[in-house]
């Protein structure tokens, strides 16, 4: 038996679907298709199949089509933008909570010393 990975309550989202395949075939195809060219020409051209090399050009790619995507997705998707700023400003409150609780705990003592 075969496991669904989609919820039934769920729809495709054509639209953006079909944004996300234009994105694809206009801007991320020939970006990364040039930036793999120029991996080739520039990194480690001396050893270009040696596994640092490799690694190295799998780790910049996935990083690229991981900004262009997002970029992508954030562009053309406002519940996406939406979750995307909820996300954010939590992620500034939790570091806020942190760094005042540093700033009370070791370093407001070292301040009271001074």
């Amino acid at each position: 038996m075969q496991a669904s990975l989609k919820h039934p309550e769920e729809n495709i989202n054509w639209n953006r679907s079909a944004q996300m395949g234009a994105v694809g075939f206009t801007i991320a195809g020939p970006l990364g298709f040039a930036f793999i060219l120029w991996m080739q020409n520039h990194i480690m051209p001396q050893s270009p199949a040696s596994r640092l090399a490799i690694t190295t050009k799998i780790t910049l790619d996935q990083v690229l089509g991981c900004i262009v995507w997002q970029a992508a997705l954030l562009a053309l998707d406002e519940s996406y933008r939406q979750s995307a700023g909820d996300a954010w400003n939590k992620m500034k409150v939790s570091l806020r909570r942190e760094c005042d609780g540093v700033d009370e705990g070791r370093w407001g003592a070292a301040k009271k010393r001074a």
